[in-house]
Parts: structure tokens; C-alpha cells; sequence
């Protein structure tokens, strides 16, 4: 009995590690798709302010997420107290609100020019999209991957 005991418990630690290095692995890839996402949109549109480039470029990112679904168009997101551009590039990259299976991130306003991401549940495996005013893109900072 006591064997079994410790062969349980040795298979949950491994379990744990092994969902927290997928949680660091899935909090890496999303910065990696905001930041291509964000280059491709300062490349596309050197102004900011146009927010008719902005729609475009950002529409002609998105593509089908692993769930089948269609990522949210940009004149589609919810009402967003800070810089709806930051929405766009997160919904772009597919990292969205929804519900249902799969994989969901939450959206806080920080601040008018920032976004902080983070994966449900998981508060310390986040980071954080700033649109940069000096040089009009956005960036990614302070990613915390202690998932």
C-alpha cells in the first residue's frame, strides 16, 4: 500500500510539471504570435492613428484557431476601456475571450495604452502589450511565465 502511495504521488509531481511546462510552453507561443502580429502591423500601417490600415492589416492576419473557429474580426471585439488596437492584435494572434473548450485568455486594461494577457487561472503566467507613443507599436513586456 505504501508503494503505491509513493509511485501516486511520484506521478502527480510529474503530471504537474509536465501541465506547467505546457502552460510556459502555450504562454510562449502567444508572444510570439502578438509580437509577429504587432511587427506586421507597424510594417503594414506606419501611422497608428489610421484605423482603416489597422482593420486591414490586422483582418489579413487572422486565421482559424485550433478549436475551427474564426478569430474575431477588429470592428467585432467587445468595448474596451484602453486602446482597442492592442485588442485587435491579441484577437489576431487568437488570443481570445470565449467559452467552451479550449484554450482562453483573459483581457485587463492597463492603463489606456496597455493590455495585460493571461491565461485563465493562471495568474502568474502573463504579459503585457503596450503600444509604445514615441515609437507607434506595440510591445510586448514583463512576461511572467511562472505557471
Amino acid at each position: 500500500m505504501v508503494i503505491i502511495a509513493v509511485l501516486a504521488a511520484v506521478l502527480l509531481t510529474r503530471l504537474q510539471d509536465v501541465i506547467t511546462e505546457a502552460r510556459r510552453v502555450q504562454l510562449r507561443l502567444g508572444v510570439e504570435a502578438v509580437r509577429s502580429n504587432a511587427m506586421l502591423l507597424q510594417w503594414r500601417c506606419p501611422d497608428a492613428a489610421d484605423w482603416a490600415c489597422l482593420r486591414q492589416a490586422l483582418a489579413g492576419a487572422q486565421r482559424v484557431g485550433a478549436d475551427g473557429k474564426a478569430r474575431p474580426q477588429a470592428r467585432e471585439l467587445p468595448d474596451f476601456e484602453g486602446d482597442r488596437r492592442l485588442l485587435a492584435i491579441a484577437a489576431a494572434a487568437g488570443l481570445t475571450q470565449h467559452q467552451g473548450p479550449g484554450t482562453q485568455w483573459l483581457w485587463q486594461a492597463q492603463g489606456p495604452h496597455g493590455l495585460l494577457l493571461s491565461l485563465q487561472g493562471v495568474t502568474e503566467c502573463q504579459f503585457l502589450l503596450r503600444w509604445d507613443l514615441k515609437s507607434g507599436a506595440a510591445v510586448v513586456e514583463d512576461v511572467l511565465d511562472r505557471c
